[in-house]
């Protein structure tokens, strides 16, 4: 058991690009509840959104475009004025992570949340990439808009955002330095 995790740990790795294809209904939901099965600080009050509408995701991926080209930096700007460019990589699915503004460590509950969906999603044969575009959508002039549009909960800080789906390429994981670890005593 621990040599299958591992290997899914190991496989692991961000995907860019998927298939027009959507993720059944009933996979996705285990895949999603794998989230609210992470290890949390404090009392469970993560709020999960998951969102498969195709006119949600543009509207979505629009104004992801209008905060980085607003944003000032560069790169971003540079991609938000790209047409080819889509900030949810085309992915059929994309989760929302959110927790209680004042609650304790939000970001860090919403992060193991993350993890746990990206490798049950990994280990379903699906692929995953943990996004900040998303983020940022959520950030702009649309946000209030958006916000109505996903039923995001009041008091709450969205804190991550992923896409799910089935990978369109073959790209190996990047090798990750193992040499970061010291072990003491």
């Amino acid at each position: 058991m621990f040599e299958e995790f591992m290997a899914t740990v190991r496989a692991r790795r961000s995907v860019r690009s998927y298939l027009p294809q959507p993720v059944d209904a009933a996979l996705l939901r285990q895949i999603v509840e794998a989230g609210l099965l992470a290890p949390y600080a404090g009392e469970p009050s993560a709020a999960i959104r998951v969102i498969t509408d195709e006119p949600l995701l543009r509207r979505i991926s629009a104004a992801a475009k209008r905060s980085a080209v607003q944003s000032g930096i560069p790169h971003l700007v540079q991609l938000g004025q790209s047409a080819d460019f889509d900030p949810l990589y085309n992915a059929p699915v994309l989760v929302l992570l959110s927790d209680t503004e004042n609650g304790l460590c939000p970001d860090v509950n919403c992060a193991a949340a993350a993890e746990n969906i990206l490798l049950s999603a990994q280990a379903a044969g699906l692929g995953g990439c943990w996004l900040y575009f998303a983020l940022m959508a959520f950030q702009g002039a649309d946000a209030p808009d958006l916000r109505r549009a996903v039923n995001f909960p009041a008091g709450h800080k969205l804190c991550a955002s992923l896409v799910l789906g089935y990978p369109g390429d073959d790209a190996p994981p990047s090798p990750r330095p193992m040499d970061r670890i010291q072990y003491i005593g």
